[in-house]
């Protein structure tokens, strides 16, 4: 493989620009640039606030931008997407079957399942159109934010991320948060949450235990090696996490490539009477220098060092024998194949958890978050924000994207890009 130099952006070695100006904002959950909203198929209506204003419909067919949000700020590039007959576009990357030119990788769901209305009493009702969920959801949080590079006049958002409450039945939910990395990594990340959900809905139908597991890694697998083929996506320094999770009425399983994260906040009675919030990792961050991630790197040829050219990143990353490149900075990945070659792999870590009443919300997030909160403080936080700040849950989640967005200026002066999926199950919420 020729001496390639090492690329930009969180997740590879890179000089970071020092100074940025650092701001605290805790008057309200307004954040600094565009936030982009997940539609959830068959999961509760969020609050009015918390969406846009009615959008229009753009010549694309299916892509609509909205001039206005109620969140508090005016935007020009917030876009939300339906599902919509369009010309039809390519074929689908694991199906083969042709799809209408209007679907986008968050429109996936949507086309997959159906959802449910709001009456005027407040109350869901079964839509005409599909199931609805009985995963027992109360409440859906989505926050996405395009990260800060002082040296780039646009950034673009290579985080991705889906959610359907209704995804092969009313009874399996699925929730996923892809985040991008290297020149192309935007394109990786939109391949995987397009062409993922569409491999795991015709494969896992019906599948429990360890027929499941098996499903769900030959989906990763097959979607990883497709995306090795794409002629438009160049993969060789580029590639994208992946953190799902399938959720049931019994169960939560988690299928985790890389350093995004899912946890879980559980009610604690406490001998005063009081309730405290504890968080529990589902997942856990492929990072090179877990022993056995080590072990693999370095039977495939590889080295696990940090970058020596920089003095200030002790971060462990990934490196060929002799060449320093390509410095990823996780062991498991979509994509990169250059990573690839020396022990970097697609296969997901797969676990499962039986969920039980004391659960009170689950998060699914990007390493922008994790990256300066940890899960205690992240789940302390959004209880600080209702219970203290008098705020909804949904105010809370854009608060920790607020929150994580300042701690990057003050720690790094650029801003990974931040992306959070809430899921409420208390009623006391």
């Amino acid at each position: 493989c020729p001496s390639l130099p090492p690329p930009r952006g969180p997740h590879f070695a890179s000089p970071l620009p020092m100074g940025c100006g650092h701001s605290r904002n805790r008057g309200g959950p307004n954040l600094p640039r565009p936030v982009h909203r997940a539609q959830v198929p068959g999961g509760p209506a969020p609050p009015p606030h918390y969406v846009m204003d009615k959008p229009k419909l753009t010549s694309g067919g299916g892509s609509f931008k909205a001039s206005k949000s109620s969140f508090g700020r005016k935007a020009s590039s917030r876009r939300f997407t339906v599902v919509q007959q369009g010309a039809p576009g390519p074929p689908d990357p694991v199906s083969g079957e042709s799809r209408g030119g209007s679907l986008r990788p968050d429109d996936v769901a949507l086309s997959l399942s159906a959802s449910r209305k709001q009456s005027a009493s407040g109350k869901l009702e079964r839509a005409p159109s599909g199931p609805v969920s009985n995963l027992g959801i109360l409440q859906l949080a989505s926050a996405s934010m395009v990260g800060l590079d002082p040296t780039k006049a646009k950034k673009k958002n290579q985080d991705a991320f889906l959610g359907s409450a209704c995804f092969t039945d009313s009874d399996t939910g699925l929730f996923m948060v892809c985040d991008g990395h290297g020149g192309y990594g935007e394109l990786c990340s939109e391949f995987v949450v397009n062409a993922l959900p569409r491999a795991l809905h015709t494969r896992i139908r019906g599948k429990t235990g360890n027929a499941l597991d098996s499903a769900v890694k030959s989906c990763f697998l097959d979607v990883n090696a497709q995306l090795d083929v794409q002629r438009h996506i160049d993969a060789t320094l580029s590639g994208s996490t992946c953190c799902a999770v399938l959720l049931t009425p019994k169960e939560i399983i988690t299928a985790n490539v890389g350093d995004s994260r899912c946890i879980a906040a559980y009610k604690v009675a406490l001998p005063n009477g009081s309730t405290q919030f504890q968080a529990r990792a589902l997942t856990r961050d492929h990072k090179p220098d877990l022993p056995e991630e080590k072990a693999r790197i370095i039977a495939k040829g590889g080295r696990v060092a940090p970058w020596e050219a920089s003095e200030l990143d002790h971060i462990f990353r990934i490196w060929l024998r002799d060449e320093d490149t390509p410095g990823i900075a996780m062991s498991r990945s979509f994509g990169d194949q250059v990573a690839a070659s020396v022990g970097v792999i697609a296969e997901p870590e797969i676990q499962h958890f039986l969920r039980t009443p004391d659960l009170a919300f689950l998060l699914v997030a990007s390493d922008g978050v994790w990256e300066f909160m940890d899960d205690q403080e992240v789940v302390n936080f959004i209880i600080s924000e209702m219970h203290h700040g008098r705020r909804s849950f949904h105010e809370a989640v854009d608060s920790v994207v607020a929150e994580s967005n300042e701690r990057w200026l003050h720690n790094e002066g650029v801003v990974d890009d931040i992306t959070v999926f809430g899921l409420v199950f208390d009623s006391v919420l």
